[in-house]
């Protein structure tokens, strides 16, 4: 069969029976089967297509990546023991005499998730969300507002309802709910790698699958940089993902009116705003609200955080200001695991191509931008969508890139390269996209070109005000040759990162000794 001459090469064997059964590999030879359904081997380096057999002993994927199954099961096993008896996936009921959602069975079905989806804008979204929602999760979880809303789902904030200590004690919960994939729907729409994945146990046990952000989020339990793993509902097309909520003090304490069919949460201010990183940014003056060891801290903590993804050979690939919360204390939060790049083999993070998406023009690079500058691209309409540059580079490097803008931003208040000075009619380099007629967008688009110039030719600028550390660390970061930037373990070993929880710690020493004083 061809599911299982070709596919358990690089498959879990539950995988790649699945994936045999509903592209009928065994009705016609490995090569139909590939002319077919090529695009599924695309999910060769895709972690939801390996984490079974990964997680196996003995089983061949794990006798060939040893150290690779060492870490994921040292944290998966160390995640679910904390649990006790606490299940992953919490759904045991049938909808409508259908298998279990979570089900080996129902990863057959097919979902058209493009009628499932609500998008901004349209009327009444969140109660449609909230509407879809398992009824055991209603028992068990009290819903006091909406966290925030995009394209593909809505954030609830929640408290459960056995916990009664006064509102502003309880533990808050984050409930994301999204519409719900199947493997059979991922094989068909050509997704880019599969949704969902089967936990694993170690004695025989039907099948429990989850989705990937929530497997994600087990395995990263052991660090404090990510959110904690509640449970999974998932119920008929729509999944629920229950995880502990980074929220200020000022959210926590504020008060709300339980969900009722009958009112608005929006028109009655159940809107819960949790602190990213943009929060700390003055759009319209292009400064920043951080103090530099406060930068300090929330810089050190995304590189902790991505180094924790790099020990599972995982790479976070959408980094930005609005993917990390911050708390009271401006402890930091990665959220929004949904793009994440895995590869087993260091050419897996090898691209051809890459993307170049308009809003994320301050994370331009200097190869991007001398290929974008090239006679062939001026008519090239960027506005919109996303445009693959025939230009080759490694993920991992990209994604450290990216954060040097991050640390940049937040130590500056604008993009590296960005005119520091404020214009009310070109506004920040974030909203260059949205001019309005065609003299303003001439001009803005004039203005991305000198700054992919000043970023090619040009030293970084650093303000004066920022410690040696912290300027050796931005212009190593910014090293204009790929070939030579500094890779994960460099980066760690510099001296300005750490030094926020050096500061905090003398500073509680310093307490301690007065108050003993």
């Amino acid at each position: 069969m061809a599911a299982d001459n070709t596919d358990q090469m690089f498959w879990s064997r539950e995988f790649a029976r699945l994936v045999g059964v509903l592209t009928n590999a065994h009705l016609v030879s490995a090569a139909e089967h590939g002319e077919i359904w090529g695009h599924i081997f695309d999910w060769k380096s895709s972690l939801a297509a390996l984490i079974h057999d990964l997680l196996q002993p003995e089983s061949l994927l794990a006798t060939e990546h040893p150290q690779l199954h060492e870490v994921l099961s040292r944290r998966y096993y160390a995640s679910m023991q904390a649990r006790g008896e606490t299940e992953v996936s919490k759904c045991t009921h049938k909808v409508d005499g259908q298998h279990r959602t979570d089900s080996y069975r129902y990863q057959q079905c097919i979902h058209d998730q493009h009628s499932t989806i609500y998008r901004q804008g349209e009327e009444n979204v969140p109660d449609t969300y909230r509407a879809s929602l398992c009824p055991k999760l209603l028992d068990e979880f009290v819903l006091r507002g909406i966290l925030g809303s995009g394209t593909f789902g809505v954030v609830f904030l929640a408290h459960k309802r056995s916990d009664t200590r006064p509102a502003a004690e309880q533990k808050l919960y984050a409930i994301k709910v999204e519409t719900l994939s199947t493997i059979n729907t991922d094989v068909r729409k050509r997704s880019l790698h599969p949704s969902v994945a089967p936990l694993y146990y170690q004695e025989p046990h039907d099948f429990r699958y989850i989705p990937m952000e929530a497997y994600l989020l087990l395995l990263m339990a052991g660090c404090k940089r990510f959110p904690m793993l509640d449970s999974v509902y998932s119920h008929g097309k729509y999944k629920a993902t229950v995880m502990e909520a980074t929220v200020r003090k000022e959210v926590r304490e504020k008060e709300y009116n339980p969900y009722s069919e009958t009112e608005d949460w929006c028109e009655n201010q159940n809107m819960f705003r949790p602190t990213s990183g943009s929060f700390r940014l003055d759009s319209k003056e292009k400064k920043t609200t951080l103090l530099e060891t406060e930068a300090c801290k929330i810089s050190t903590q995304l590189l902790e955080a991505t180094a924790y993804l790099y020990d599972i050979r995982l790479c976070h690939t959408d980094i930005s200001h609005v993917n990390y919360l911050l708390d009271d204390d401006s402890n930091t939060t990665l959220i929004d695991l949904g793009l994440i790049h895995f590869g087993l083999h260091d050419a897996d993070f090898q691209k051809s191509h890459t993307p170049y998406i308009a809003n994320y023009e301050k994370f331009m690079t200097p190869e991007l931008a001398t290929e974008l500058l090239k006679p062939e691209y001026n008519n090239t309409k960027f506005r919109s969508r996303t445009v693959q540059i025939p230009l080759r580079h490694d993920v991992r490097c990209l994604t450290l890139w990216q954060l040097g803008c991050i640390f940049y931003e937040l130590l500056h208040g604008f993009a590296p390269w960005e005119e520091p000075n404020p214009d009310p009619d070109i506004g920040r380099l974030v909203d260059w996209t949205r001019g309005q007629g065609a003299a303003q967008q001439a001009r803005r688009a004039r203005k991305i070109r000198q700054r992919r110039r000043r970023i090619i030719r040009e030293e970084l600028p650093v303000s004066d005000e920022l410690s040696q550390d912290c300027v050796d660390m931005l212009r190593v970061m910014f090293t204009k040759d790929p070939e030579e930037r500094p890779k994960l373990q460099e980066l760690l070993s510099m001296p300005w990162f750490g030094q926020a929880s050096y500061r905090e710690e003398w500073m509680a020493q310093e307490r301690r000794t007065k108050a003993a004083g």
